[in-house]
């Protein structure tokens, strides 16, 4: 089954609806879904935190990010928690995504919505090896490369100390 967890707003609202419209089983968590999506195929949850959160994220075959419009071709907090736990992202075609992960290797990426139900429908069929064999290569990207809060945490303040020193000499 394919999951989404984040909060509603009228974008991932549209964007949601129109996968179920196509037929795609959805399970949402989140606060408030309820007053957004109305559909038989979709499952309407409570936001989960913690060790709860990384769990639910976890279960399910397909982890669907939808970015925030202020997001637009950049990448949003999921972008490293689903590989890091071993789950199969499904998000935007954006540049950093692409600068982040190898596409149908480590993440899958999708441009429209008709893109995004193809790699669904291919992603739910098949095998659990090769489910494995993704999950897999997530994870080992998202350790390899550097992609916990605590590293990329790191990266955020390395650029704000370099921002803040080219700052002082001009000023």
């Amino acid at each position: 089954k394919v999951c989404f967890l984040g909060n509603p707003d009228r974008q991932r609202a549209k964007f949601i609806n129109s996968l179920l419209t196509k037929g795609i089983p959805i399970d949402v968590y989140g606060h408030q879904w309820e007053n957004f999506v109305k559909h038989p195929l979709c499952t309407t949850n409570t936001a989960v935190f913690g060790d709860e959160y990384w769990k639910t994220l976890s279960r399910y075959r397909v982890q669907l990010n939808i970015m925030r419009i202020h997001n637009e071709d950049s990448h949003n907090m999921r972008t490293f928690e689903i590989p890091g736990i071993g789950g199969i992202m499904l998000a935007p075609r954006t540049t950093e995504h692409l600068s982040f992960f190898k596409d149908q290797v480590e993440a899958f990426f999708y441009s429209s919505l008709d893109e995004c139900c193809q790699l669904i429908h291919h992603l739910l069929s098949i095998k659990d090896s090769e489910s494995k064999t993704i999950r897999h290569n997530a994870r080992s990207a998202s350790i390899s490369k550097g992609y916990s809060y605590k590293q990329r945490s790191e990266v955020a303040l390395n650029e704000i100390l370099d921002s803040y020193s080219k700052f002082l000499k001009d000023s």
